[in-house]
């Protein structure tokens, strides 16, 4: 079958991306005391939404976060390390199945350099 961002794949909730450095999961609830725990107001100082007030917003989040894949508009996916399986923090693919009135941009990898990059 191939690929489409606007028919999802039968099962994203089991999806796994491997590289050499680390595993990207489809976010679940299995991961919600290191959100939790590891989402500061210094690293969501400008997220949305804002920093949650109890471990309950964090569920409320990943059951939203699951709902929108289920739809096929997001994608939210939790960066571990490869090996120890630690969590480093999560990542996402947001957009809409109506793609009308939205722009995107694309960069060759030989024409973006390497500031600011983490080797993973």
């Amino acid at each position: 079958m191939p690929f489409s961002f606007c028919t999802p794949p039968p099962d994203l909730r089991s999806l796994v991306i491997e590289s050499t450095r680390v595993r990207l999961v489809t976010i679940s609830e299995q991961y919600m005391e290191d959100i939790y725990r590891d989402f500061t107001a210094d690293i969501t100082r400008y997220m949305m939404p804002a920093l949650p007030s109890d471990i309950s917003e964090t569920r409320a989040f990943i059951l939203s976060a699951l709902l929108g894949l289920d739809r096929g508009d997001d994608l939210h996916l939790v960066i571990c390390r490869q090996g120890s399986n630690e969590f480093l923090g999560i990542c996402g693919l947001h957009g809409s199945r109506d793609l009308s009135g939205r722009s995107a941009q694309y960069f060759q990898p030989e024409n973006c350099g390497s500031a600011g990059r983490q080797n993973y």
